[in-house]
């Protein structure tokens, strides 16, 4: 509903804005028309749940876009989403307060047995500290530091790889305050990304049992991402993500040219080897998408979305840019440092943890990535009129 009444009020939307935006709707529509292509053999079920996963990410983008048009009151829609992601994190901490036994338990049994692993911490910390760097309060000193404080807390107990990743992400990504340091960053990145996916086997060191405490699954993070041929049940179950990885790897180059290059589209699934769970009954014998995110790409999009999501981060990491360097007033300056963390976050997302085509995508990072598109199209706006 409020998707359509923002439709209704801003039928247009600013056509700098639409440009920043097209390369991630035209993976939408061509992971849609290939899929409409390969529909007469795919599951129904499959391919129209594909479809709501996809169009998330689009659908909350543009919601940011129209709120930051909406509401006068910018400062207003920043601490609302401050605000939520915080209301979320008290909700996760709050599992130690109900479940104090939880200080007696391992890393990892915590991490399994509670839903701990909290993304709206992220959001929160992004602000407050690249707000108290550009110097734009948007709270009472000490509420800031507060909240600053629990979601540490709630990101140190959460024992998500993930998190602590793109936490040190978040504090060390101002220091990239040159141009060309942030664009060598992002380009390196990229290249270490695309050889993990087609050149992993070259640089695979071989199998190795994982251990039961969090320190060995910490040493074990390369070797699970890794993609190659995989023999053994056990180091299947060690290194699930590069096992389910390789199998939609190997589906992508089963396609004939036109599927290499455009994808085998919406709805494809990859079945799992019936060796791997011997008959038992699991979920896990149908993979409709991938913890990698880039295979899922690979796999419903082709070569053609896989390039264009790459092209649309660099778009968003060069409008961060020119907006930090035009910025008029502290709050373009924070949006500008937030929408530059938001391509680092994607981008590593994406990698471990599927990014932004998932069942529960990540709303309040579209959203904001949409309102710092808007503020740099306003800032263009007031640029061309002066």
């Amino acid at each position: 509903p409020l998707f359509v009444i923002l439709i209704i009020k801003h039928f247009k939307i600013n056509p700098f804005v639409f440009k920043k935006i097209l390369f991630l709707n035209l993976i939408v529509l061509i992971a849609l028309f290939s899929g409409i292509a390969h529909i007469y053999k795919d599951n129904l079920y499959y391919f129209t749940r594909d479809i709501m996963y996809f169009i998330q990410a689009p659908f909350f983008l543009i919601i940011g876009i129209y709120l930051y048009q909406e509401i006068r009151d910018h400062r207003k829609i920043l601490k609302v989403i401050v605000v939520s992601s915080f209301v979320v994190t008290l909700y996760k901490i709050s599992y130690i307060v109900f479940h104090p036994e939880i200080f007696l338990l391992s890393a990892l049994k915590i991490r399994y047995d509670y839903d701990l692993s909290n993304g709206a911490a992220i959001i929160t910390i992004l602000f407050l500290l690249y707000s108290r760097k550009v110097k734009y309060r948007l709270f009472n000193g000490k509420f800031e530091i507060l909240m600053l404080l629990i979601s540490f807390l709630s990101i140190t107990i959460s024992f998500s790889r993930t998190n602590y990743v793109l936490l040190i992400v978040i504090i060390f990504l101002p220091f990239l305050n040159k141009i060309k340091a942030s664009l060598y960053v992002y380009f390196s990145l990229m290249i270490f990304i695309v050889m993990l996916i087609f050149g992993a086997s070259f640089i695979h060191t071989g199998g190795g049992v994982q251990g039961t405490d969090f320190m060995s699954k910490l040493e074990h993070s390369f070797q699970e991402m890794t993609i190659h041929d995989y023999s053994s049940r056990i180091e299947v179950m060690n290194d699930w993500r590069g096992f389910e990885a390789h199998l939609g790897l190997q589906q992508y180059y089963k396609g004939n040219a036109l599927e290499l290059f455009f994808g085998q589209g919406v709805g494809t699934v990859v079945y799992t080897p019936a060796w791997v769970f011997q008959g038992a009954d699991t979920n896990l014998n149908v993979l409709p998408f991938f913890h990698n995110g880039y295979i899922t790409l690979l796999l419903k999009t082709g070569l053609f979305g896989f390039i264009l999501f790459f092209g649309w981060l660099y778009l968003l990491l060069k409008t961060s840019i020119r907006l930090l360097r035009t910025s008029y007033n502290n709050q373009q300056k924070l949006l500008g440092f937030i929408l530059q963390a938001s391509v680092f976050i994607v981008l590593f997302q994406t990698l471990v943890v599927q990014g932004i085509f998932k069942t529960t995508t990540p709303v309040l990072l579209l959203v904001l990535i949409g309102i710092s598109l808007q503020a740099y199209a306003t800032e263009i706006k007031k640029t061309l009129i002066l």
